[in-house]
């Protein structure tokens, strides 16, 4: 999940956002809906990092710290953490096809509706099933808004703003588990968990000034609502400018159309398509695989136990920082220096800094003298982690699957990767808290790394460089 929000219809083309603003008449209606739009992803964002901060309350004994009373068990936890994933693995494909069916829009407000919902409900919850009703819920929106705000964005932008649109999408989740680490750190369940809920309720109130997309509505057949749509959206443009940009998406629409009968075998029948599913599928690998997941859902309980010299709270605040701020860092270089440079740099960086940490890990199991005298050795190596993950393995990922595979499976193939991604997620989130506790954390950490290695290995065997290429060029490459 943390990749399907960074894509913007393959076309990601990040520039300074100075150029932006160059015209003098700029039109903030698309602004508005987008922005509007990704405070769905800052709410999703902090749903996904909610565990770290509440593990530690529903451990503890104190009925004033834990709702429910009494703590936890490491089973509880595991549950925990993996049911959102599992409600998305269940629920993203059916939310592709109401995407299509009702709009964007409309399911981007169901999204919003199911999130607020369940955030409410889940801040008063006194009791552990109701909790995973609740996550199951969560899962349920995080889907919804996980396909509608991305594809949204790409229908809606154009080649004047479609760079800061990505930095929107880029950063806005990570914004969002920034937000759950800071208020987790001081308030209660009930309380950190309303405050996070604000964004969904301030994009309901909102909601009536997002524009619909153009190309739902051409898919629909309702070419003057269409054609009115992109004159909102392009307030300067003139109107022979819309007549053309609209004939255009509606070639790109009917062209869409043509291939919808093409099964998920047919992919498998051509040499590029089984290359482009094989590197997509070790993409998601080396990202899930690296240990993001565990750093977002756990790193509070982790950081708790690591003896470092810094609460698991602030250590959650400081990494968050460091995420946010390299998602905005990277938007600038993705373009300059390649996906290929920076997903072999990112893959070996996360391999390096997570051993690492499995070693500082293993020197506290040990009781070593040396981890003790450099207590906050371990925080330094989870910000350099989340520095390194930030830079490619994090934003790159869905961008490069868009372009490996073929324009007539690409729609089909990034929803089996993504739905891999689902399950790949849910496994490593579930087995985390049980395979933590039975060969402890510093085993987990250098399996994490023993992964990012070998997705390393495979990418630099396997992967192209698509910086400066067309489409058909990418093709070509991996025809060979």
């Amino acid at each position: 999940m943390d990749i399907i929000y960074e894509k913007i219809d393959n076309k990601i083309n990040i520039k300074n956002f100075t150029q932006i603003f160059k015209n003098r008449e700029v039109n903030w209606r698309i602004y508005v809906s987008t922005l509007t739009a990704n405070l769905l992803l800052i709410s999703g964002g902090s749903m996904l990092a909610w565990t770290s901060p509440v593990i530690n309350r529903l451990k503890s004994n104190s009925s004033e710290e834990n709702p429910l009373g009494s703590p936890i068990t490491t089973m509880e936890i595991s549950i925990l953490a993996a049911i959102p994933q599992i409600a998305t693995f269940f629920s993203f494909i059916p939310m592709a096809k109401l995407s299509q069916a009702f709009g964007r829009k409309k399911l981007m407000l169901y999204g919003a509706v199911c999130l607020l919902v369940t955030q409410i409900v889940i801040s008063f919850a006194r009791n552990i099933y109701m909790y995973y009703v609740c996550l199951l819920s969560v899962g349920l929106g995080l889907s919804a808004i996980s396909i509608s705000v991305p594809i949204y964005c790409g229908e809606v932008a154009d080649t004047s703003n479609r760079g800061i649109i990505g930095c929107f999408l880029g950063t806005s989740m990570v914004f969002g588990m920034l937000l759950m680490y800071v208020f987790g750190s001081f308030l209660s369940i009930k309380m950190f968990t309303l405050i996070c809920a604000f964004p969904t309720l301030v994009h309901i109130i909102l909601h009536m000034f997002v524009i619909e997309s153009p190309i739902y509505l051409i898919s629909k057949g309702k070419k003057i609502e269409a054609i009115r749509t992109l004159e909102s959206l392009r307030g300067n443009r003139s109107h022979r400018e819309i007549e053309t940009e609209y004939l255009s998406l509606q070639q790109s629409v009917e062209s869409d159309l043509k291939i919808k009968n093409l099964s998920m075998l047919d992919l498998f029948k051509i040499r590029s398509g089984v290359k482009a599913f094989f590197i997509s599928i070790t993409l998601c690998i080396g990202q899930q695989g690296s240990g993001i997941s565990i750093i977002v859902a756990f790193l509070g309980p982790i950081f708790n136990e690591s003896g470092a010299n810094i609460s698991g709270d602030n250590v959650g605040i400081i990494v968050g920082s460091a995420q946010v701020i390299t998602y905005a860092v990277a938007a600038y270089v993705i373009e300059k220096l390649g996906r290929r440079s920076l997903l072999l740099f990112s893959s070996l960086g996360c391999s390096l800094f997570m051993l690492s940490m499995g070693i500082s890990f293993y020197l506290k199991h040990i009781n070593s003298s040396f981890i003790a005298d450099i207590r906050w050795l371990p925080v330094l190596f989870v910000i350099l982690y989340v520095i390194c993950y930030g830079f490619g393995l994090g934003p790159i990922p869905v961008c490069i699957i868009g372009e490996l595979f073929p324009h007539d499976f690409r729609s089909i193939g990034t929803a089996l990767v993504l739905v891999f991604d689902s399950i790949l997620m849910a496994v490593i989130n579930f087995s985390f808290p049980l395979l933590s506790e039975a060969f402890g954390t510093f085993s987990c950490m250098i399996a994490h790394s023993s992964v990012s290695l070998l997705a390393f290995i495979v990418l630099y065997l396997l992967l192209p460089e698509t910086k400066g290429k067309t489409l058909n060029e990418i093709q070509d490459l991996l025809n060979k």
